[in-house]
């Protein structure tokens, strides 16, 4: 069990940094569906930039970096140039799929799974005193420090939506615009604020999948990126529950992989659980929303 859930750390990290980063766009009245693309982007982008300045901080900001600018650009399309939302997110996913195809091939002449050996990796962090609690010490050690800031951003998010001047007015902005408009709110700032959030939390997410590799490879976001808008989705912009609804995902992606490891069943079978769980989620959502009306 102390193996599950340690793993369920390690598995569940880039999922609930998306899925916390997906909460801010959805308050804002703005939901990102391109979050998948964003995520993929900024592992590229976190990959290249440490291999390049051999800092791996230099590539986790620049994948905060290439996030925000993502973010920014959805502002830009959409609230000033009018664009549909739903089709300039669908655009950032294959936008981001190509390009990072793109890049590899220029920069790393690949197409597959790059992996040069002297890149630095996310080394795991451990805690002598946690040894002296038995399962805690199994669970919480040998983990790296995105693992840990994803655990402790869930109480911070709570506190910035609840709590904070900003995560307020982004909430009145989602909930209805004239009137937070009428009250003095600039819409479209709010909006930046909320996607610049957002967007530090797709770069973690993007971060947590290649710098702990020290490797990149094409299409690693593996649909993580929609199971979070999946969350995003079912928690219905609060954060308790967007968190809870990544628990399950989470859950179920990690079973897969265990049962991939204990089990004889096909791993391409195994590998579609967390997407039916996915599924069965969204139709147990709609069928109560419907009950409720």
């Amino acid at each position: 069990m102390t193996e599950f859930l340690h793993g369920f750390i390690i598995t569940g990290t880039p999922i609930l940094f998306a899925a916390l980063g997906g909460l801010f766009t959805e308050l804002s009245g703005a939901l990102n569906i391109g979050i998948e693309g964003m995520m993929l982007l900024s592992a590229f982008f976190s990959f290249m930039m440490t291999y390049i300045s051999e800092r791996l901080l230099i590539g986790t900001l620049s994948a905060v970096a290439s996030a925000i600018s993502l973010g920014f650009l959805t502002i830009f399309l959409t609230e000033k140039l009018k664009a549909n939302l739903f089709i300039v997110g669908l655009a950032t996913n294959i936008f981001a799929s190509g390009l990072t195809v793109f890049l590899s091939v220029e920069i790393f002449h690949s197409k597959g799974t790059i992996a040069p050996l002297n890149i630095p990796k996310l080394g795991q962090i451990s805690f002598g005193i946690l040894d002296k609690f038995g399962p805690l010490g199994e669970i919480f050690n040998n983990l790296n420090i995105l693992n840990y800031l994803a655990i402790i951003s869930i109480p911070i998010v709570y506190f910035l939506v609840h709590k904070t001047k900003i995560g307020l007015r982004i909430q009145a902005v989602g909930m209805n615009e004239e009137t937070a408009y009428a009250s003095g709110i600039n819409i479209v700032r709010t909006r930046l604020i909320a996607y610049t959030i957002a967007g530090i939390f797709f770069g973690l997410a993007g971060a947590s999948l290649s710098l702990p590799l020290g490797a990149f490879v094409g299409n690693m976001t593996a649909g993580r990126g929609w199971i979070a808008l999946v969350a995003v989705f079912l928690g219905r912009g609060k954060p308790l529950p967007v968190v809870t609804a990544s628990i399950i995902m989470i859950g179920a992606t990690e079973l897969s992989n265990v049962l991939q490891v204990i089990t004889t069943f096909s791993p391409k079978l195994l590998l579609t659980i967390p997407y039916i769980v996915t599924f069965i989620s969204v139709a147990l959502f709609s069928a109560s929303t419907k009950k409720s009306r």
